[in-house]
């Protein structure tokens, strides 16, 4: 029984503080689903895994419609310069991804092949997004690093 015990608490140790890792494959155009997938969604499950005494590294590889939530001054790209509701709440949007930048430490990873083929210039993306050649190989790396997968369509 000794032994028993002596298993569990060395088991406790070994959990204490672990880190899980999860990669979020961002594509949405839909204001609400980015919103609660990542906005809200990161910081709540975050919290989860404080509560459990447990880290949630987290990874954001953005491609597809969801550019637009990592554009400086949208009204200067000709795909977003007509999205009012976009533009109306650009410092807001900012302010809150910097959060999830800086206080949760989330990476932000954009498609650079996708930037090319919308005209985005690299310095049209905000300076706490790294950019890297393209989705794939990103989604590719980071699942190879472990990261588990969750969609964000």
């Amino acid at each position: 029984m000794k032994f028993f015990w002596t298993l569990c608490m060395v088991f406790i140790a070994l959990s204490a503080g672990e880190v899980h890792k999860a990669m979020y494959d961002l594509t949405t155009a839909k204001f609400r689903s980015f919103e609660m997938k990542l906005l809200k969604g990161i910081p709540a499950n975050m919290m989860q895994y404080a509560w459990d005494d447990k880290e949630l590294k987290v990874v954001v590889i953005i491609h597809g419609g969801a550019y637009r939530y990592f554009i400086k001054n949208p009204q200067l790209i000709a795909e977003y310069k007509d999205d009012v509701e976009l533009i109306k709440n650009r410092d807001a949007l900012e302010a809150r991804l910097k959060v999830l930048h800086d206080e949760y430490e989330v990476e932000f990873l954009v498609c650079g092949s996708g930037l090319d083929a919308r005209g985005i210039k690299r310095d049209d993306v905000y300076k706490f997004v790294t950019i890297i050649p393209n989705a794939s190989l990103g989604l590719i790396q980071k699942q190879n690093e472990g990261y588990a997968y969750i969609p964000a369509h």
